[in-house]
């Protein structure tokens, strides 16, 4: 059965090349978030962007691509124009992933307190709000929250079973309703609890990457085409490899307004704040999410298989041998091989399955080890090798962002490289003092952006993006720039906004109104499109599990200090 199916994979490719490039249906597996006890079984989560890589060495353009579909597999197809000496194969899923943990945009919060909050705690020895809403009862403490890699982490130490359940439920996680017994001997113990979902948009069983090769010099993806089949804001993330910075050449480029972005959440809103910016520059722009040296953070990413190992692989009789020959079993480009040779349980989704195969009584079935040693040699590591040939002659990797919806699609967007333009960095960085009132439970944070800007959480309403319109946070502009970029020098600046405009408040201009002489302008340029909208003023409210989270953040600091004093 492996043979047949390892064959028919084979022939699927050679039919995509063969086909101009009309890819084969993909199922997409939905992804688990699991914990020691249960996962989120009926919750897949799918992403919503198409990534593209180009890199340009000696006169051929490789691009990677990785495009995401939900929907019936048979319902599926995908056809790209390009070059007639186009060359294909696979790529790799872990190259795509590497890409997203580099260069991905973070949002780090910094928390500093008052002084006088810690003795207004200790002087009145409050209860911690408990998960139910009620003081002194049964309560869940939020020890720490944070975006760890595609994860939001989160560790709790509770000290009742259902208002740990009250919390996973009211956060989105699927407990089973017999896990009580199971959980209370923990609770008893005094035991904190790590749970952990999927981040908004990731992992959600992509189809395989392709690699086409072919003359060309200017990197183009054709959005064309996508437009017939395409979900509205649906995002495309392109990374480029070469010598220098790239740029958006026919469609306008843009920076955010970071007051726009939802620092209590670690920027979950970052698609919804571009989409709005892009929106405002008319619906064609990118925004740069990094832009540098290659250095040594994507080098060596991608380790081949040593012969050694493949040695060993290729002994294997049984899936669990298989297994435990391998130190790292997170590889998404092994889980795929494994796959065509392996039966995974119904259900169950692979990569959790080839994690933790030990975990099931299917780890015992047999397999084929000089079949998979031959496709790990062929499908990952000739694949690994190729993209560590490109990735050490292209020194420079510029990552672009955007969301287009379909009526959007009208032109191919276009880039080319400019090295006359400074570097971006993917890490933004503000600062949220808490202060205390002589209410030991009232707050107020106030978020200080990195050129200065400050504003209460309460006045901030971040952006909220739904079916292609924005619907929450309306108050201030997403976009702080728009500009024209081209192959040298400094772009052309089409709009600026003053900060003021762009800084919320319960009282002030309202965002998106016509720019006076001293506070932006607008013009138009070949690629830009540019178009101002104006937007409604509104009341803003405080994210009341944002100030809960931080209050029980400080408890436990107060607490703790107390009892390194003691």
């Amino acid at each position: 059965m492996s043979i047949l199916r390892s064959a028919k994979r084979r022939l699927t490719l050679a039919t995509i090349s063969a086909s101009a490039l009309l890819s084969a249906p993909s199922l997409i597996t939905p992804a688990h978030a699991c914990g020691g006890f249960f996962c989120n079984a009926n919750l897949p989560v799918t992403q919503s962007a198409e990534r593209v890589v180009f890199a340009r060495v000696e006169g051929q353009l490789h691009m990677h691509v990785q495009i995401n579909y939900q929907g019936p597999p048979t319902s599926f197809g995908w056809l790209l124009p390009t070059s007639p000496r186009v060359e294909t194969a696979i790529s790799s899923e872990a190259f795509f992933s590497a890409l997203d943990r580099l260069y991905g945009p973070r949002f780090n919060l910094e928390y500093q307190y008052d002084e006088g909050c810690g003795l207004l705690f200790e002087d009145a020895e409050p209860s911690p709000p408990s998960a139910n809403g009620g003081e002194g009862g049964p309560t869940v403490q939020v020890l720490s929250r944070e975006a760890i890699g595609p994860y939001d982490r989160a560790i709790l130490l509770p000290d009742n079973v259902q208002v740990l359940r009250d919390w996973l439920d009211a956060n989105g996680y699927q407990i089973p309703s017999d896990i009580d017994a199971k959980l209370q001997p923990y609770v008893d113990l005094g035991s904190a609890f790590v749970a952990i979902k999927l981040l908004p948009g990731l992992d959600a069983g992509d189809i395989v990457p392709l690699r086409l090769s072919f003359p060309g010099d200017r990197p183009s993806i054709p959005i064309i085409p996508t437009s017939v089949a395409a979900d509205p804001d649906m995002g495309v993330i392109v990374h480029v490899l070469d010598e220098a910075r790239a740029v958006p050449v026919n469609y306008s480029h843009v920076t955010i307004n970071e007051a726009a972005i939802d620092w209590l959440n670690q920027g979950r809103n970052y698609p919804d704040v571009v989409s709005q910016a892009v929106d405002e520059a008319g619906g064609r722009a990118f925004v740069t999410d990094y832009a540098g040296e290659v250095g040594d953070q994507l080098t060596g990413v991608l380790s081949p298989y040593s012969e050694g190992l493949l040695s060993q692989v290729s002994q294997a009789s049984t899936l669990y041998q298989l297994m435990d020959i391998f130190d790292d079993r997170t590889n998404p480009d092994l889980h795929r091989v494994l796959g065509n040779f392996a039966e995974v349980p119904e259900g169950q989704d692979p990569s959790q399955f080839f994690r933790c195969v030990e975990c099931y009584s299917d780890s015992d079935q047999p397999i084929d080890g000089a079949q998979i040693a031959e496709a790990l040699r062929t499908e990952v590591n000739e694949v690994y090798e190729q993209l560590n040939e490109v990735i050490a002659q292209t020194p420079y990797v510029t990552r672009l962002y955007s969301t287009l919806s379909a009526e959007e699609m009208d032109r191919d967007p276009s880039f080319s490289i400019n090295p006359d333009l400074e570097s971006v960095s993917n890490v933004h960085t503000a600062t949220a003092q808490v202060s205390c009132t002589q209410d030991p439970y009232t707050e107020e944070i106030t978020i200080t952006l990195a050129d200065g800007r400050s504003f209460t959480a309460e006045e901030a309403t971040p952006v909220v993006r739904q079916d292609g319109e924005t619907i929450r946070g309306q108050d201030v502009p997403a976009a702080a720039t728009i500009e024209q970029m081209y192959e040298a020098g400094q772009p052309e600046l089409l709009m600026e906004r003053d900060p003021e405009e762009m800084t919320p408040a319960s009282e002030g201009p309202t965002a998106g109104a016509e720019d006076s002489a001293d506070g932006g302008s607008t013009s138009e340029s070949s690629g830009g499109d540019v178009e101002e909208k104006g937007c409604q003023q509104r009341s803003a409210t405080p994210s009341l599990l944002a100030l809960m989270l931080l209050m029980l953040s400080l408890l436990h600091r107060v607490t703790r200090v107390a009892r390194e004093v003691r």
